[in-house]
């Protein structure tokens, strides 16, 4: 847009012991402007999307010591608010797989 914005992420992710090498997670986020951050041809919007998601992890034994690693794999689903899906070819709903190593020291 032709103004500067500012932007505002709200999430939370509860995760769900399945099993001992096993654990999903829920992301959950919303992106909102707090002013002019969502700018297109409908004007400013307040609402930019919502994030829903399903992340399942299991950790890498062979990497066991002062690290943890841990592999993972899921689906997003975001909402978009009037300006991402005009800039989205008019699709509302976009899945988004995720797939990722992460490690913890």
């Amino acid at each position: 847009g032709a103004n500067k914005g500012a932007y505002l992420e709200l999430g939370v992710k509860p995760a769900l012991k399945i099993a001992p090498s096993l654990t999903l997670y829920v992301p959950v986020k919303a992106g909102l402007s707090l002013k002019d951050y969502y700018e297109g041809p409908t004007g400013s919007n307040r609402f930019g999307f919502f994030d829903l998601g399903a992340i399942a992890s299991v950790p890498l034994a062979f990497m066991n010591g002062k690290s943890t690693w841990e592999v993972h794999g899921g689906v997003d689903i975001l909402w978009l608010g009037d300006n991402l899906k005009l800039m989205n070819k008019g699709d509302g709903i976009k899945p988004v797989g995720v797939i990722g190593v992460s490690v913890t020291y």
